[in-house]
């Protein structure tokens, strides 16, 4: 029987953040959708790199 993939949808900068640095490894980030005006934000920029 192949493996079972469940998808999760996360709202929110912390969410996503503790996804990246708690469960790095565990859970994945397959896609980030920004507000135009959020790019500009520290703490985006930091997920942004750690997401790739």
């Amino acid at each position: 029987m192949g493996k079972r993939i469940n998808y999760e949808f996360l709202y929110g900068i912390n969410p996503v953040y503790s996804v990246l640095t708690k469960n790095s490894g565990i859970r994945k980030i397959y896609e980030i959708i920004l507000n135009k005006n959020k790019k500009s934000s520290s703490r985006i920029k930091e997920i942004i790199l750690k997401a790739k």
